[in-house]
Protein backbone atom coordinates (compact mmCIF):
# COMPACT_ATOMS: atom_id res chain seq x y z
CA UNK A 1 0.00 0.00 0.00
CA UNK A 2 1.36 3.76 -0.74
CA UNK A 3 2.18 5.73 1.97
CA UNK A 4 -0.29 8.51 1.06
CA UNK A 5 -3.08 6.35 2.16
CA UNK A 6 -4.58 4.77 5.57
CA UNK A 7 -6.85 2.42 5.78
CA UNK A 8 -9.87 4.63 5.52
CA UNK A 9 -9.82 4.97 1.46
CA UNK A 10 -10.97 1.79 2.15
CA UNK A 11 -14.49 2.16 1.71
CA UNK A 12 -17.98 2.97 0.24
CA UNK A 13 -18.26 6.35 -0.74
CA UNK A 14 -21.03 8.48 -2.00
CA UNK A 15 -20.81 12.10 -3.69
CA UNK A 16 -22.16 14.64 -1.35
CA UNK A 17 -22.37 17.25 -4.40
CA UNK A 18 -23.84 19.65 -2.06
CA UNK A 19 -20.21 20.25 -0.67
CA UNK A 20 -18.12 20.62 -4.17
CA UNK A 21 -15.95 23.07 -4.47
CA UNK A 22 -14.41 24.25 -7.78
CA UNK A 23 -11.46 22.67 -6.67
CA UNK A 24 -13.06 19.12 -5.10
CA UNK A 25 -15.62 16.93 -5.54
CA UNK A 26 -16.62 15.63 -1.98
CA UNK A 27 -17.31 12.31 -0.64
CA UNK A 28 -19.04 10.71 2.28
CA UNK A 29 -19.02 7.52 3.64
CA UNK A 30 -22.43 5.43 3.33
CA UNK A 31 -23.40 6.67 7.33
CA UNK A 32 -23.33 10.08 6.70
CA UNK A 33 -26.61 12.41 7.22
CA UNK A 34 -27.35 13.27 3.22
CA UNK A 35 -29.55 15.65 2.47
CA UNK A 36 -32.69 14.35 0.31
CA UNK A 37 -31.85 13.46 -3.20
CA UNK A 38 -33.26 11.43 -5.70
CA UNK A 39 -30.02 9.16 -6.38
CA UNK A 40 -26.07 9.63 -5.47
CA UNK A 41 -23.45 8.12 -7.77
CA UNK A 42 -20.41 6.48 -5.55
CA UNK A 43 -18.11 3.58 -5.57
CA UNK A 44 -16.28 1.14 -3.22
CA UNK A 45 -12.58 0.78 -3.11
CA UNK A 46 -11.82 -2.82 -1.57
CA UNK A 47 -8.34 -3.32 -0.06
CA UNK A 48 -8.42 -6.01 -2.48
CA UNK A 49 -7.97 -3.86 -5.57
CA UNK A 50 -11.17 -4.66 -6.51
CA UNK A 51 -13.10 -1.39 -7.00
CA UNK A 52 -17.13 -1.33 -7.71
CA UNK A 53 -19.07 2.09 -8.77
CA UNK A 54 -22.73 2.69 -8.12
CA UNK A 55 -24.17 4.38 -10.98
CA UNK A 56 -27.94 5.61 -10.38
CA UNK A 57 -30.43 3.07 -12.05
CA UNK A 58 -33.27 3.66 -13.84
CA UNK A 59 -35.53 2.98 -10.88
CA UNK A 60 -33.29 5.39 -8.68
CA UNK A 61 -31.76 2.48 -7.34
CA UNK A 62 -28.27 1.50 -7.61
CA UNK A 63 -26.22 -0.08 -10.76
CA UNK A 64 -22.57 -1.57 -9.30
CA UNK A 65 -20.54 -1.96 -12.22
CA UNK A 66 -17.52 -3.81 -11.37
CA UNK A 67 -13.40 -3.48 -12.01
CA UNK A 68 -10.14 -3.19 -10.03
CA UNK A 69 -7.54 -0.56 -9.08
CA UNK A 70 -3.79 0.34 -9.23
CA UNK A 71 -2.98 2.87 -6.40
CA UNK A 72 -0.46 4.92 -8.16
CA UNK A 73 0.73 8.17 -5.22
CA UNK A 74 -2.00 10.07 -5.02
CA UNK A 75 -3.72 8.82 -8.13
CA UNK A 76 -6.15 5.58 -8.20
CA UNK A 77 -6.20 3.76 -11.33
CA UNK A 78 -9.68 2.51 -12.40
CA UNK A 79 -10.13 -0.03 -14.58
CA UNK A 80 -13.43 -1.50 -15.43
CA UNK A 81 -14.36 -6.03 -16.30
CA UNK A 82 -16.36 -4.46 -18.79
CA UNK A 83 -13.77 -3.22 -21.29
CA UNK A 84 -16.39 -1.13 -23.23
CA UNK A 85 -16.10 0.96 -20.98
CA UNK A 86 -13.05 3.68 -20.57
CA UNK A 87 -10.91 3.44 -17.55
CA UNK A 88 -9.83 7.00 -15.36
CA UNK A 89 -8.46 8.49 -12.31
CA UNK A 90 -9.19 9.36 -9.29
CA UNK A 91 -6.70 12.37 -8.24
CA UNK A 92 -7.09 12.30 -4.19
CA UNK A 93 -6.64 15.52 -2.62
CA UNK A 94 -7.04 14.35 1.07
CA UNK A 95 -8.76 11.27 2.65
CA UNK A 96 -10.41 10.32 6.21
CA UNK A 97 -12.32 8.42 8.08
CA UNK A 98 -15.40 10.80 7.53
CA UNK A 99 -14.66 12.26 4.15
CA UNK A 100 -12.92 12.19 0.77
CA UNK A 101 -11.84 14.45 -1.64
CA UNK A 102 -10.80 14.24 -4.74
CA UNK A 103 -9.74 16.90 -7.63
CA UNK A 104 -12.27 17.76 -10.06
Amino acid sequence: MDPFYNQYIYNVWFHSYEEDTEEALIYRTRDFNFPLSRGRDGFEIKSTGEFIKYSIAATDGLRPIRGRTKVEGNKIKIYFNDNRLEPYVLNVISCDKDILKITK
